[in-house]
């Protein structure tokens, strides 16, 4: 073999292990956006060939901390680098821009970024933000007609009862002009949210007509009394109000209007400031997880209230705390029927009486999941069985079963009662027990052969 025939194999090879060099700009730029934008650019050291090839990428990722090494990067080379990145971008449109900053920057930096991005028709925009952090209601985020994916995490919550004043991080949106065609996913996470002008807005009304996926959590609404947010299309809606940030504005007044809502969930407390009202024609699923306070009479109206929004429109119900309700008692006696509810679960422990108040609201319930019984008593009335017991329950399972006289006496009078009844699921804490706890369930009458099983 000649030096000739050698040369001219060793430009083969290296031809074929270097095939991605030789794909089109485009596709090499979206191959570089599974990298992060950091690294992205350190390939332009590779070759001539890439020394611009970073700037087709079409998902940007900027954090101004180095996890790898564990230090900060100094402010103005993070802005420097961010500027350097947006004025060299080849790409036509902006699949994505996610940015995480823990340090404070002028907003003035932000309101150019987003222009950049909004005029590259980005389609996702997520910004995690340290404690001082502001977007203002000049933000052209505010008016992208491209954008449909938005999240916002801003950590405004390292305490609990912190007063308004304590923080300098705020999204300011206009009371005008907020243009989301586009929206389908919206994640708010620990944002005080303003309006302008301020201490002049009586109401304000938002519209969302693409939105499928909304998630607040731990934000609050300022210089507003009644938010009215339309949301046509909105399938999933999740409500997390864990901490209380304290603010001297009187009371706030939310209303969301979702028609066409599948699922939606609630957690946390009612706040001083602010309650929640809901339109909606149906939904499939609803998970309420009311923060349990002793004597917690304000917490217990607002649990009530959200039984009523679901009293005829919830096919499956998933409640936490339902003790919660116990200060609202007497109120709960007009409570209408749950007309279309055929799935109840209740995550923690209830008492028999508001469970019976809850089943006799209840008349289409086929299945039954509860955590653990405190008490049950035999009605004073024998013949007054609910109406789901006696002909629609067919499964029931029981959590946390120990066996107890009242546990005991609530399981009889099922399998009495349940003519339909298929399965019966016995969770018991105490393996050594179940024995004789099964010698004395299975020795019930029962008015359906269920299939019973002991886990």
């Amino acid at each position: 073999m000649n030096l000739s025939d050698s040369s001219s194999k060793m430009q083969k090879s290296s031809e074929d292990q270097d095939r991605i060099s030789n794909l089109p700009d485009i596709i090499i730029g979206h191959i570089l956006s599974l990298l992060s934008t950091r690294e992205a650019v350190r390939t332009s050291v590779l070759s001539k060939r890439w020394e611009y090839m970073w700037t087709f990428i079409t998902k940007l990722h900027f954090n101004d901390r180095d996890y790898k090494y564990r230090n900060y990067i100094r402010k103005n080379s993070f802005l420097n680098s961010v500027y350097r990145v947006l004025l060299h971008l080849n790409s036509s449109s902006i699949q994505s821009l996610s940015i995480s900053i823990s340090e404070s920057y002028d907003f003035y930096h932000l309101k150019q970024w987003m222009s950049v991005m909004i005029g590259r028709k980005v389609k996702e925009i997520r910004i995690n933000s340290g404690p001082q952090f502001e977007i203002s209601s000049h933000s052209p985020i505010w008016k992208s007609r491209s954008l449909e994916k938005l999240v916002l995490r801003m950590y405004a919550f390292p305490v609990r009862h912190r007063r308004m004043e304590d923080y300098d991080i705020r999204a300011t949106i206009p009371t005008l002009n907020v243009d989301f065609l586009s929206l389908t996913v919206l994640r708010l996470y620990g944002i005080p949210i303003t309006c302008v002008p301020p201490n002049s807005v009586q109401e304000l009304r938002l519209n969302f007509p693409s939105l499928r996926k909304y998630k607040t959590v731990n934000c609050t609404w300022i210089n507003v009394k009644r938010i009215s947010i339309e949301m046509p299309k909105l399938e999933v809606l999740i409500i997390e109000d864990t901490n209380v940030i304290m603010s001297d504005s009187s009371q706030c007044v939310i209303n969301l209007c979702a028609s066409h809502l599948v699922e939606f969930s609630y957690s946390g407390q009612m706040s001083d400031t602010m309650s929640v009202a809901l339109t909606i024609k149906s939904v499939a699923s609803a998970n309420i997880y009311p923060r349990y306070i002793l004597n917690g009479f304000p917490n217990a109206l607002f649990a009530y209230q959200f039984l009523s929004t679901f009293n005829d429109k919830v096919e499956r119900l998933r409640f936490e705390h339902p003790q919660v309700l116990a200060p609202a008692v007497n109120s709960m006696v007009g409570l209408p029927e749950f007309e279309m509810l055929t799935d109840l679960e209740v995550v923690d422990k209830i008492t028999g009486s508001l469970l019976w108040f809850l089943l006799l609201k209840a008349p289409f319930i086929e299945t039954l999941t509860l955590k653990e019984l405190l008490s049950f008593e035999h009605p004073s009335t024998p013949n007054l069985v609910p109406p789901c017991v006696a002909s629609k329950l067919e499964v029931v399972n029981f959590g946390r079963f120990q066996g107890n006289e009242h546990e005991l006496r609530f399981a009889k009078l099922v399998f009495e009662n349940a003519q339909v009844l298929k399965r019966v699921n016995f969770t018991c804490p105490w393996p050594s027990y179940g024995k004789k706890l099964k010698e004395k369930i299975l020795a019930f009458e029962r008015s359906a052969s269920a299939v019973i099983e002991f886990i």
